[in-house]
C-alpha cells in the first residue's frame, strides 16, 4: 500500500465548543488507485486532505505515505517530502500574485530542486494540455477563475508526484476543461500515480476506482 492512515483525528475549538472535524479514521490506499471522496459540507473532507498533504497536523493518529510517518518529520523535512512526493490542489488556487503563471507552476521545483531542461519541457507539455501555455507570462490577476484553477493543477503535476491530492479541482471549469483534467488524472493513475480527489459532482464519481463518503468526520460503514 502507498498510504496508510490510522486513528486519524483532528479537533479544534469554536468558541467554547470542541469540534471533531475528522474522527478516528482508518484508511489504506494502494499505488495507482483513484479515490473519490464525497460528503456534505462540514463532513471533514478538506480537513482530511490537508492532513494527507502534510499541511495540518492531526490531533491524534498517524499518516504513512511511501513508508514514511510524515508527522514524525520536522517541518523542513516534511516540506521537502511534500514537494518531492505529493501534488496538492486546494479549493482556492493560492497562486502567488507577484509571480507569473510559469513561475507559479515551477514553484514546487524551485524551492528544493535544480530546474532542468526536462522540467521545463514537462511543464510546457502540461500547460499545453490544459490550454494555458499562451498565458505563461501572465499574472494571476489577469486570469479568469478557470484559468487560475488550471494553473494550480499544472503546478501540482509538475513534480510528477506519487500522490495527487485534489480538492474540488473541477469546480471552476467548463465541461471541456473538466474532461481534460479528468483525462489527465486518469492517465497519471494508469502510470502509477495515486489520486485522491474531493468532488460533489456525481457524474465525476465514475472516474474513481473507489468512492468513499465521509459523514461527521468518519467513513460511512463498509466503504473503507
Amino acid at each position: 500500500m502507498l498510504i496508510e492512515i490510522n486513528n486519524l483525528t483532528r479537533k479544534y475549538t469554536r468558541g467554547q465548543k470542541e469540534i471533531i472535524a475528522v474522527n478516528d479514521l482508518d484508511l489504506t490506499v494502494d499505488k495507482g488507485e483513484f479515490i473519490i471522496i464525497k460528503g456534505e459540507s462540514g463532513s471533514g473532507k478538506s480537513t482530511l486532505l490537508s492532513m494527507l498533504a502534510g499541511l495540518l497536523r492531526p490531533t491524534e493518529g498517524t499518516v504513512h505515505i511511501c513508508g514514511k510517518n510524515i508527522y514524525e518529520l520536522s517541518d523542513k523535512q516534511l516540506s521537502v517530502f511534500r514537494n518531492r512526493h505529493i501534488g496538492y490542489i486546494p479549493q482556492a488556487h493560492e497562486l502567488l500574485s507577484e509571480l507569473t503563471v510559469y513561475e507559479n507552476t515551477l514553484l514546487p521545483y524551485r524551492l528544493y530542486e535544480k530546474i532542468s531542461d526536462e522540467i521545463h519541457e514537462r511543464l510546457g507539455e502540461i500547460l499545453d494540455r490544459f490550454g494555458i501555455s499562451e498565458l505563461k507570462n501572465s499574472y494571476p490577476s489577469d486570469l479568469s477563475g478557470g484559468e487560475r484553477k488550471r494553473a494550480a493543477i499544472a503546478r501540482a503535476l509538475v513534480n510528477a508526484p506519487e500522490v495527487l491530492l485534489a480538492d474540488e479541482p473541477t469546480s471552476d471549469l467548463d465541461q471541456k476543461n473538466t474532461i481534460s483534467v479528468l483525462d489527465a488524472f486518469t492517465n497519471i493513475v494508469k502510470a502509477g500515480t495515486t489520486v485522491i480527489m474531493i468532488t460533489h459532482e456525481d457524474h465525476i464519481s465514475s472516474y474513481g476506482d473507489r468512492i468513499i463518503e465521509l459523514e461527521n468526520g468518519k467513513i460511512k460503514k463498509g466503504e473503507a
